[in-house]
């Protein structure tokens, strides 16, 4: 199956809880230029600038950048919603490459079978991975405590 792509550029709401509900207001901006476009085994590979890749072994590998924000003490997040988003359509149909297994990089000399598509998740209608934000995760740095959001730009 051949997918269309979309490029998204948003705005992003992140609600957090401290003593009171409050905001955190936060614009990313995704262009072509920030793509990197290769091939490999006849499935197509998109890279994002300064990003990362999805992980979940046999579904479509798609483009994810995380962005770390700092939350108020005492905060903690309610909820992650995009308020605005422009996207324009890649030229193209894309056959996305499969996620496949980390290697451990001393033992990059032995082969590791190649893992198909997941059927169910290659025969989804509509957008993958079906959310363009998530929370994934908090962490502290310097005594501030940081708001992971994944980002899913393609």
């Amino acid at each position: 199956m051949r997918t269309r792509i979309f490029l998204a550029s948003m705005l992003i709401l992140l609600v957090f809880v401290p003593a009171q509900a409050d905001e955190i207001i936060q614009s990313v901006d995704f262009t072509t230029d920030d793509l990197i476009f290769s091939s490999s085994q006849g499935f197509d590979i998109i890279y994002l600038k300064n990003g990362d890749v999805t992980n979940q072994v046999g579904e479509p590998q798609i483009p994810v950048k995380l962005l770390q924000v700092a939350l108020p003490p005492g905060s903690r997040v309610e909820q992650v919603v995009v308020t605005k988003m422009e996207s324009q359509i890649l030229p193209h149909d894309y056959q996305l490459f499969p996620v496949q297994p980390p290697q451990i990089l001393s033992l990059m000399n032995q082969s590791i079978a190649f893992v198909q598509p997941k059927p169910k998740a290659y025969s989804l209608m509509g957008e993958y991975p079906g959310k363009l934000v998530e929370y994934s995760e908090s962490g502290f740095l310097g005594g501030y405590k940081l708001a992971g959001i994944c980002i899913y730009p393609v």
